[in-house]
């Protein structure tokens, strides 16, 4: 008998798009989930074609891949601006993913505002299995800015919209769950807490002693390991000047 069949939404995937938490557990719960027997069909933004190449050679044997194209946007890719992209390109993306989506499936796990056309899919009856939501990067509840929180407003109200539709709401610690719930406005009993895994052995593979003690100079008295995206808004070169490395020294791409 064949394993249950889910379809795994997300708009970023690592290797396909940027080396983020997100894109990374997506990953990670891909490979994972074939590997206990589970049929993926895997739905993800086209990415660039030698980067889309890279990841069908890596996630091909877990999952069939769905690349949907974002079609038009009216900001073209937003170029970068963070909001912007939220609210115009993120949730039409959404809506054409959830396009896709074919039936006979047991299970449609969604991430972020990966949500919203399977949410609206579901509320028409257009899709009948169940939906899981996966909260990621609440950021756009909890700024500070009042601008910032105008701007997101559309945003915050898709993904009410999304939890509100969702069988289950996924928050990835205890410590979290009263936060999501009160941001998302939904009831404690539909939020379940499902921690983020990791690959040991990529962890361990990972980790060079050598090379970072290379990198830092010979025999440092202290060696610290930082763990985090490759962004800079991470402010790694800040943390490598107050150790005495300069900037310049951090690995490509940081």
């Amino acid at each position: 008998m064949s394993g249950p069949r889910l379809a795994l939404l997300s708009r970023r995937v690592h290797p396909a798009h940027g080396p983020g938490g997100l894109e990374r557990a997506v990953h990670d719960q891909c490979v994972h989930l074939a590997a206990a027997g589970v049929s993926i069909d895997l739905i993800s933004e086209r990415p660039a074609a030698e980067r889309r190449a890279e990841a069908e050679r890596a996630l091909g044997g877990s999952a069939r891949i769905r690349w949907v194209d974002p079609g038009p946007l009216p900001l073209g890719r937003a170029r970068g601006t963070v909001i912007l992209d939220r609210v115009t390109n993120y949730p039409l993306w959404s809506l054409r993913a959830a396009g896709v989506l074919e039936p006979g499936l047991d299970v449609v796990h969604a991430h972020g505002l990966g949500a919203l056309g399977a949410a609206r899919a579901r509320r028409s009856g257009r899709l009948r299995a169940p939906l899981l939501l996966a909260t990621h990067g609440m950021e756009a509840f909890v700024t500070p800015s009042a601008l910032k929180r105008l701007a997101y407003a559309p945003f915050r109200a898709w993904m009410r919209e999304a939890a509100a539709a969702a069988d289950r709401i996924v928050v990835t610690d205890e410590a979290l769950r009263e936060r999501v719930g009160d941001c998302l406005r939904v009831a404690d009993d539909k939020l379940v807490v499902i921690p983020n895994a990791v690959s040991a052995d990529g962890c361990v593979a990972a980790a060079d002693p050598a090379a970072a003690r290379a990198l830092l100079g010979e025999s440092p008295s202290l060696l610290l390991l930082s763990v985090g995206g490759v962004d800079a808004k991470k402010r790694f070169d800040d943390l490598a000047t107050a150790h005495g490395v300069g900037a310049d020294r951090l690995p490509a791409g940081w």
